[in-house]
């Protein structure tokens, strides 16, 4: 039963654009899903800086306090509601976003969000026992 609900919340999440998360795959490999990477919602921009990510997505007629961000399991959930209507977004980050530095605020009706990405492990050296 968990794993149904799982695949419920998860049915309708969007993913940041392969071009975002790896613009190095656009170069070397045809894509086949490109395609969905024009169903983000109306306005919405991500960008990938040297940190992290951005995200804006618009939020016009919602205030900061009528907007509500979540995170679990590498999936962002927006919920947005006032007195005349409500708007409800999700979407997957990469993997390498890191959910314990995510920084969000609402400014001339667009919700901005950074997302620092993880530190990658550096290799290391293994000895080798002998016998």
């Amino acid at each position: 039963m968990a794993e149904s609900a799982t695949n419920e919340r998860t049915s309708n999440v969007r993913r940041l654009p392969t071009a975002v998360t790896n613009p190095i795959a656009g170069l070397m490999s045809w894509d086949p899903f490109r395609v969905f990477d024009n169903l983000t919602p109306f306005g919405t921009s991500y960008y990938r800086t040297d940190t992290g990510y951005d995200i804006e997505l618009p939020v016009p007629g919602f205030a900061s306090d009528h907007v509500e961000l979540s995170y679990h399991d590498g999936v962002i959930q927006l919920n947005c509601k006032n007195e005349r209507r409500q708007l409800n977004e999700s979407f997957m980050l990469p993997d390498d976003a890191d959910p314990e530095k995510i920084e969000a605020h609402v400014s001339n009706g667009m919700l901005q969000l950074h997302v620092e990405r993880q530190e990658r492990s550096k290799p290391r050296k293994i000895a080798i026992v002998s016998g």
